[in-house]
């Protein structure tokens, strides 16, 4: 049993390194983005990506058009 908890209380702080990696790695990229028209659309494939709604195409975007994101 307290193997277990040891497992769990382990996999809970990987788990949030690699949340708090992942949010930075977002952020920069969002930042590398050199128009705001870039940085929407970088967000819309994002979104898509986080909503998973079983439509992996950016053309399913409801924010930008498929051939911005080409």
């Amino acid at each position: 049993m307290r193997e277990r908890a040891w497992y769990l209380v382990n996999l809970s702080r990987i788990v949030e390194t690699i949340l708090v990696h992942a949010q930075a790695l977002v952020y920069s990229l969002l930042d590398l983005m050199l128009s705001p028209y870039q940085r929407d659309s970088l967000q819309a494939l994002l979104g898509l990506f986080w909503e998973a709604k079983g439509h992996p195409l950016p053309q399913q975007s409801q924010i930008k058009s498929a051939a911005v994101l080409k």
